[in-house]
């Protein structure tokens, strides 16, 4: 507990540290008149005593306001209505998006400044290694940014002569350098040296950005609100779920202790009762009907008998030729949270993050004594079992007589990982995070962490670029289909519920789609090796 706690500690320490320099860089942009109002304000509303309703609330918004997201939008919109009444595009990065660019990059650097001041005064080769990357990219990024900033900002380099300030991003640090944009600017000065209305645009999204900041800081309050009244009750329905049996079944959507949990499937599908290809049918694959009550569509039909039909192909392309790996392990002991669908973590004691070779972890004279198995050219799915021969996980191998796998999908896969890994940036969040020390990065959409929606997970405009191209090659749509069609041949009911979900949240949130046509799940991360 002491160790827990001195750790929560230092990380506490690191982010006032953090937010008292960006809460004095913001303040010093500020008027000193109008910091003490609002510092006036903060201090009434924080001393006044729930519901607070006696003093001006200084987060509430009266008037509506516009979104960073919808300022893009109807910038976007006005671009296009300028260029198609005859207007000159003067490059192929407008206005907008030049704004955009500039704004992303400052928030770059501040990660890459943060990422720095967490790293140890003398850091090992790999974080070395890491950051020189990091910089070399953001480095082109800038050098990029001045190609086009000569387009909407022509008389900055006269500008930055008579205030004897260089403009050559080589000279310092990538993360130093001054990425300038037109509020940076004396007001008298922006429409000489500025063109193309690019300091109305940076104003736009500026404010639009300040209200979801604004926006996001109320969502915390009311969160935090919410959370102080219920504690005294969770409490109690904490201390009434330590007398009551632990929640564990083998028809759970996700039972299992690792980090990447596997659903498992019910006590009909165990290894003594697999289907063979001649033997009795396989697991069923078609969609469950939907709980809604719109009555199916021709094209609902449609898809559903497309399912019935592809269902024995799918069956047989996993389950035939299989053998289980029994295992002593036993589901109905395992330790569960109060819902029953998610493990309880338990810390290891000598968990310190540390890479083993496979020879400490694999052999009888091994550190764990792990039995290392391989899957047999003859099958693709390997089911594991627990001591009542309950399907607990799945080995998913290659597509058994697939002989383009190895050279078109995984080599392939890997090496435009490589490629790719070069050219992102990657918060300190996704180096080190509860799956060990390497570099990931999710793509699709996500509901939780304060999320009011389900929505999009952000990347910086760069990033996104990327992912979205990842996820458009070949190699990575037939991994999802593949993986797609052992999660349908092995927990079908799990797999059913998961059409069922998806397709009624997407039609509730439309810009929740897909990643890959031929896969379920909402999210990839994708995983770029060890660094």
């Amino acid at each position: 507990m002491g160790s827990m706690l001195l750790r929560h500690l230092k990380e506490a320490m690191k982010d006032e540290e953090r937010l008292v320099r960006e809460h004095k860089g913001f303040t010093d942009n500020l008027t000193p008149e109008l910091t003490a109002e609002w510092e006036n304000m903060c201090v009434k509303w924080e001393l006044a005593t729930y519901p607070k309703k006696d003093v001006p609330n200084p987060f509430k918004v009266k008037e509506e306001f516009v979104s960073e997201e919808q300022a893009l939008n109807e910038l976007a919109e006005a671009e296009q209505e300028r260029v198609r009444a005859g207007g000159i595009q003067y490059h192929a990065v407008n206005a907008p998006d030049f704004i955009t660019m500039s704004l992303a990059l400052v928030d770059d650097q501040d990660k890459l400044s943060f990422l720095i001041l967490e790293q140890k005064r003398h850091p090992t080769l790999r974080q070395a290694r890491h950051l020189n990357d990091q910089r070399n990219a953001l480095r082109k990024q800038l050098k990029t940014h001045m190609d086009i900033r000569s387009i909407y900002m022509p008389g900055l380099p006269h500008y930055l002569d008579q205030i004897n300030q260089s403009e050559d991003v080589t000279e310092v640090e990538p993360e130093n350098a001054k990425v300038w944009l037109p509020s940076d600017l004396p007001q008298a000065l922006i429409p000489k040296i500025c063109t193309h209305d690019v300091a109305a645009v940076e104003k736009k999204l500026q404010k639009a950005r300040c209200h979801d900041s604004l926006k996001g800081v109320r969502h915390v309050l009311r969160v935090k609100t919410r959370m102080q009244g219920k504690k005294r009750r969770r409490r109690k329905k904490s201390a009434l779920s330590m007398n009551q049996p632990s929640l564990s079944t083998s028809n759970s959507p996700v039972l299992s202790t690792t980090p990447s949990p596997i659903p498992s499937v019910p006590p009909s599908t165990s290894p003594s009762l697999l289907p063979s290809a001649s033997a009795s049918p396989l697991p069923a694959t078609t969609s469950l009907p939907s709980t809604s009550s719109a009555p199916a569509n021709p094209e609902t039909k449609k898809r559903q008998k497309l399912k019935a039909q592809t269902s024995a192909l799918l069956g047989a392309k996993h389950v035939q030729g299989t053998s289980s790996v029994k295992t002593r392990f036993d589901t109905e002991r395992m330790t569960t949270e109060t819902d029953g669908f998610l493990g309880l973590l338990s810390r290891v004691p000598d968990g310190d993050g540390q890479i083993y070779p496979l020879d400490d972890l694999v052999g009888p004279n091994s550190k764990y004594k792990f039995e290392l198995r391989s899957i047999p050219s003859s099958s693709t799915s390997v089911p594991i079992v627990d001591s009542k021969e309950t399907v607990i996980g799945v080995l998913l191998g290659p597509p058994r007589g697939d002989k383009s796998w190895s050279e078109d999908v995984a080599a392939t896969a890997a090496k435009e990982l490589e490629n790719a890994r070069d050219e992102l940036f990657f918060e300190e969040k996704r180096l080190s995070h509860k799956r060990g020390e390497f570099p990931v990065q999710p793509y699709g959409y996500s509901f939780g962490g304060g999320q009011e929606y389900p929505k999009r997970i952000y990347h910086t405009p760069k990033n996104e670029d990327i992912l979205r191209r990842l996820t458009s090659l070949p190699c990575f749509i037939r991994l999802a289909g593949h993986a797609n069609g052992g999660f349908a041949t092995w927990a079908p009911k799990v797999y059913n519920q998961f059409c069922d979900l998806d397709t009624r949240l997407r039609d509730k949130h439309p810009d929740c789609t897909r990643n890959f046509a031929n896969s379920v799940w909402a999210c990839t991360t994708y995983n770029f090796g060890l660094l």
